[in-house]
């Protein structure tokens, strides 16, 4: 691509979206730790510097997946499209699968939307 050998644009790619996340990560870590005037924080108890290597190591991790899954693919279309498909049905296995705790499967459509496909399926789910 332009010239360049191929490891050298896959490095820039990684070295450009590593430092824009990691100054997101920082952000959240921050949100994370500061106490608003009044109240806690919302990991008052944790260390800093933790939660940041923590959600760093993710964000490199979930990175790296998709600079492997991109790939597999030449556009980038189809990619977001297989990518939210897979979210989607990774979604509906875990509602699907888990349990109450009286041994029933919950319902995951909010009150009120006794007519939805979501309401239906769940209930015929738990016959």
């Amino acid at each position: 691509m332009m010239g360049m050998k191929g490891w050298l644009y896959w490095a820039a790619w990684y070295f450009n979206f590593t430092t824009l996340l990691t100054i997101s990560v920082f952000v959240v870590t921050l949100l994370f730790h500061v106490e608003i005037p009044g109240k806690m924080a919302i990991f008052s108890y944790g260390d800093p510097t933790v939660t940041f290597v923590f959600l760093l190591l993710y964000t490199i991790s979930v990175m790296t997946f998709a600079f492997a899954i991109s790939t597999f693919f030449s556009k980038g279309l189809k990619i977001v499209a297989y990518a939210r498909d897979r979210c989607y049905n990774s979604l509906l296995l875990f509602a699907f699968t888990r349990t109450t705790s009286n041994g029933g499967y919950p319902v995951i459509a909010p009150k009120g939307v006794k007519g939805s496909g979501l309401a239906r399926m769940a209930a015929q789910r738990a016959i």
